[in-house]
């Protein structure tokens, strides 16, 4: 089986090729190493198993210490890999050197100094940019560690120097930086939806988490600033009768079954979830950082219709009302039930079982600009006072506002049901978002196609449902993008959320290249290929 990388070294470092290893499991680049494949066939021809092995893999990983320049076996396996023009990426590793004299190793290997030479910590403060990196990655790993039991790699003594490689190890091998956590479509759409085509139905469902007078009080003016929209709300509900009992039962019930607990310990971990939810909460509060503190809506049910005689899907979304507490709430509950091996197996046709854990509905999107005849997507790296700090995003994402959204019409009169239930507005949200965070709604093209086109599922710290969508902007060609749009962006309502926004040009090579060295978020990585795909159907 083809492998990306052959990994060439000397046996008495096998503490380095473990850190190596340990990190490519998580970044998703497979290995042939000798220790896993050559005592698997006893009787077979060890050296020719080694040169096939190299030639069947992408490229050659070789862990230079003064170690390997003294075995046999690692010289004969890369003058191999150069005979037959294999990819070398050769990690040093002297760490009683300053710096390494890549002159002194003629002796090894006279071609060793025409092949790639892979970073270090030694060289980090050369380079601009890797820092930022490997803080990405080390805080990826306190993210992972909320649902697993993973070692802890920071402790790794080589943790820095097996980043800083992979990158060049990526690089090479044409791969995208892996993000912690995953983004799974839950219902792509081949075109954008019509407005009339996404329905998002408020039901007579609720679910709220109540924290406990003392976690109350540590929270006071977090709550205190609720009370306007609870009052608002109340009223938009009217004589409604709004179940909160059914999402709470069904949540409790969930754990007991995965968890094999009684109704007495599925309600102790719930209590523990609440005062970890309360000591964030609380942290936040002291360094100031963002909240969202709005009514918010989870997702209870989702449907398709693709009905014959309609040449469009319509998507429909029965939501329910919830809050922030209670999302922080459910987000530290799904950290405690994963490291108790619950299985969260969500897809279209079996959201209602996972309802009350995907208590917040975001939508997030990218603006595509055209300038001329290039194209570039507007990528926005999120400030430090919010939840993906410091991590690269698409340009606008908001989450789902009850009030804020509502469907009107024309009189601004919410519109109802039957039943009494209302309706949010997807238009209304994307324009709000362009609105707070880049005050660029007013510049949004109507000659293109725009708007939302896919429902998805964000899991890494949180479990999370994200509408995905786009807006273009037209820019003048002979103009500089930053000066045309920096006049609108820097003035935004929300601009305290970002740190910084860069235009990358929309080609995926050209994009994987500037998002090298990156931490992004999943959803984003995920969102710009799609968007990619419609680029290719000419879609836009």
């Amino acid at each position: 089986m083809k492998k990306d990388i052959f990994i060439s070294y000397s046996s008495k470092n096998k503490d380095i090729v473990a850190s190596f290893l340990k990190d490519f499991k998580l970044s998703n680049i497979s290995t042939w190493i000798d220790t896993e494949n050559l005592y698997k066939n006893p009787g077979t021809d060890f050296t020719q198993e080694i040169m096939n092995s190299i030639d069947e893999s992408k490229a050659v990983l070789l862990i230079y210490t003064k170690e390997s320049m003294a075995s046999e076996y690692v010289k004969k396996e890369i003058d191999y890999a150069f005979e037959k023009g294999k990819q070398v990426l050769c990690f040093p590793f002297f760490p009683h050197n300053e710096e390494v004299n890549f002159n002194r190793h003629r002796d090894f290997s006279d071609k060793l100094n025409s092949t790639q030479w892979l970073c270090t910590g030694q060289q980090l403060h050369h380079i601009p940019g890797l820092g930022e990196y490997v803080e990405g990655v080390q805080k990826a790993n306190t993210l992972q560690s909320l649902i697993t039991d993973l070692p802890d790699r920071d402790e790794d003594k080589f943790s820095v120097d097996v980043i800083l490689a992979r990158i060049g190890i990526q690089q090479v091998l044409g791969k995208p930086l892996m993000p912690f956590g995953t983004f799974t479509s839950i219902e792509p759409n081949p075109d954008v939806y019509k407005n009339e085509h996404l329905i998002m139905k408020v039901i007579n469902k609720a679910m709220y988490i109540a924290p406990t007078p003392a976690q109350a009080a540590r929270m006071r003016s977090f709550l205190d600033r609720s009370a306007g929209w609870r009052g608002e709300l109340a009223e938009i509900n009217g004589m409604r009768m709004i179940d909160t009992s059914e999402l709470m039962e069904s949540m409790l019930a969930f754990i007991e079954t995965q968890c094999g607990m009684t109704r007495v310990e599925a309600l102790g971990i719930l209590e523990e979830a609440k005062e970890l939810a309360t000591e964030v909460i609380a942290g936040d509060l002291q360094r100031n950082n963002l909240m969202f503190n709005g009514p918010m809506v989870g997702v209870y049910n989702i449907a398709v219709d693709r009905s014959p005689s309609e040449e469009d899907s319509i998507l429909l979304m029965d939501l329910y009302q919830s809050d922030y507490f209670t999302f922080k709430c459910t987000g530290e509950l799904f950290h405690l039930l994963k490291k108790r091996g619950a299985k969260f197996d969500i897809k279209l046709q079996s959201v209602t079982p996972y309802a009350p854990f995907l208590c917040s509905l975001g939508l997030g999107g990218f603006i595509v600009v055209k300038h001329g005849e290039e194209e570039y997507l507007q990528w926005v790296k999120r400030s430090g006072v919010i939840q993906a700090k410091n991590m690269w995003h698409f340009s606008y994402d908001e989450t789902v506002h009850l009030l804020k959204d509502i469907k009107r019409n024309q009189k601004k009169e919410i519109i109802r049901d039957d039943q009494g239930a209302f309706f949010l507005d997807a238009n209304t949200i994307i324009r709000r978002a362009l609105q707070e965070e880049l005050r660029l709604q007013n510049k949004v093209s109507t000659k293109f196609n725009t708007g939302v086109f896919e429902l998805g599922l964000i899991e890494c710290d949180r479990l999370e449902m994200e509408l995905l969508s786009f807006s273009i902007i037209e820019t003048d060609a002979s103009r500089d993008i930053h000066e045309q749009l920096s006049p609108y962006t820097d003035s935004a309502k929300d601009r305290i959320e970002r740190e910084q926004i860069e235009y990358i040009p929309f080609d995926m090579k050209e994009m994987t290249q500037a998002l090298h060295g990156k931490f992004l978020t999943p959803e984003s990585y995920t969102l710009a290929q799609r968007l990619m795909v419609f680029k290719e159907e000419e879609l836009f």
